[in-house]
């Protein structure tokens, strides 16, 4: 029997603790033991979610790892993946219970792979043992590779859900086919996002989908290998300081929040901001801004509404979230009845109602990450796409524009930059943002090791 355990990281309360590193951590980095065996060149470990074990007997029936997180409802984005398993370290790996980490009966070869597999050259157990969460198992076992996403790509349960998340089929895999969904199937994929962490799919009693899964792990256009430079010596210059108020509230990720900061600036900034940005972002040159351009948040729910005499805009903003509001019935053209038709219907209606042709501008605002597919959607092709590094980079102008004209408050200054650096994380056309913490936060235990204790880095 062929099988593929499918691994669903960073859920939970994984980033609450800033002192504590998820040992998932070692799935994106090469171990730094290769100086020192060179005919290992493979350094690659891995952990699997939650407490280390595999959930299958024989190891050798494993053709790969598939390791992803929670998208959306129903669909689960991809973030690694590994080679064959090599060498397990947890076989006959016992705990006391379910609930609890107490190890009953600990594998000797746990013991002598944590002590001797080193990253920054300190040991597993040098680095995890002090996360304070209980854990003694820090690796799972030694597999032939690791490999990283060459884009950022999603596996969707069905087709409706990726239509929900507006994934289009450039970056979305659908696992089951409409005919081919059945409760159990349905079962599995829930499980993946929601407790169970980990499936093992195999070739016997769920061949459309072991098979779909092993095409995304053999399309070698998805993945990039990596190598010694991506060791975790190496990786030291790698880190991007984007440490700013919203990751230190966790919401680096919040829909409502980023709108509500967009719309305090446009909002409050008529003269400068605002026809900026509506030129600069939004590419309309034909509307004359001014003070009594009515800015909106949440009107009729739409996330923020520009209103001048001769045009009605409207920015709907997603970045985790699909389109909402979809209705069971179909509209005229086929499509999809959903929020993007309700909103386009009450500009149309407000422009009747006060007897005005305003022209009605519709826009989609997004991470560079994703790849929205409009096109199954009522008045889908009325809106056009803008992007978070578009965002970004008008954030960064209108900050250099403040440091030589003063066109923001004091406090809106240090507000600008916080926004600033918060964006970034949605600029990039994959969101590595995950690697990016885990990095830090291994980079900060390793200093501290060093610090606090120099003469016990192995060498």
């Amino acid at each position: 029997m062929k099988k593929i355990i499918v691994n669903n990281l960073f859920v939970g309360s994984f980033g609450f603790d800033e002192s504590n590193i998820p040992i998932e951590v070692i799935n994106f980095y090469q171990a730094d033991n290769a100086k020192e065996n060179k005919s290992d060149v493979n350094n690659c470990y891995v952990y699997l979610a939650p407490r280390g074990q595999l959930g299958v007997d024989d190891e050798n029936e494993v053709g790969a790892i598939l390791f992803v997180r929670t998208a959306f409802t129903g669909v689960v984005e991809v973030i690694g993946k590994t080679g064959k398993i090599v060498e397990s370290y947890v076989k006959n790996l016992q705990y006391e219970n379910q609930e609890e980490k107490k190890v009953k009966n600990m594998p000797e070869e746990q013991k002598k792979a944590i002590t001797s597999i080193k990253y920054g050259g300190y040991t597993l157990e040098q680095i995890f043992s002090r996360n304070g969460a209980g854990e003694n198992v820090y690796v799972s076992c030694k597999v032939e590779d690791l490999y990283v996403p060459t884009k950022t790509f999603f596996i969707a349960m069905s087709q409706e859900y990726a239509n929900k998340a507006m994934l289009s089929p450039e970056n979305c895999i659908v696992m089951s086919k409409e005919e081919e969904i059945k409760n159990d199937n349905k079962e599995v994929i829930k499980k993946i996002n929601n407790q169970s962490m980990k499936v093992i799919y195999n070739d016997i009693e769920m061949p459309e989908q072991y098979n779909r899964l092993n095409e995304i792990i053999n399309d070698g256009n998805l993945w990039r290998k990596l190598s010694e430079k991506d060791q975790y010596e190496n990786s030291k210059d790698k880190v991007v300081e984007d440490d700013n108020i919203f990751k230190a509230i966790r919401r680096q990720d919040d829909e409502v929040v980023f709108s509500s900061m967009l719309y305090y600036f446009l909002s409050k900034y008529k003269e400068t901001v605002l026809p900026k940005f509506v030129q600069d972002v939004l590419g309309i040159t034909t509307i004359q801004i001014s003070n009594e351009t009515l800015v909106q948040r949440e009107k009729h729910r739409m996330d923020i509404s520009i209103i001048t005499d001769e045009m009605f805009i409207i920015i709907e903003n997603k970045i985790k979230s699909g389109i909402n509001g979809v209705s069971d019935c179909l509209a005229e053209t086929g499509k999809i009845k959903s929020q993007l038709s309700k909103y386009y219907q009450m500009a149309e209606d407000e422009n009747s109602r006060l007897k005005k042709s305003r022209e009605i501008k519709c826009y989609i605002l997004h991470p560079e990450y994703s790849h929205l597919d409009l096109n199954n959607f009522e008045k889908g092709n009325e809106y056009c796409e803008i992007s978070y590094k578009m965002v970004h980079e008008f954030f960064g102008k209108i900050i250099d524009d403040n440091e030589k004209n003063k066109i923001l408050d004091d406090t809106d200054s240090y507000y600008a930059e916080q926004f600033y650096k918060a964006l970034y994380k949605h600029t990039t056309k994959t969101d590595c943002s995950h690697r990016n913490e885990l990095l830090k936060r291994l980079k900060r235990r390793i200093s501290k090791l060093s610090e606090s204790k120099p003469h016990e880095k192995l060498t």
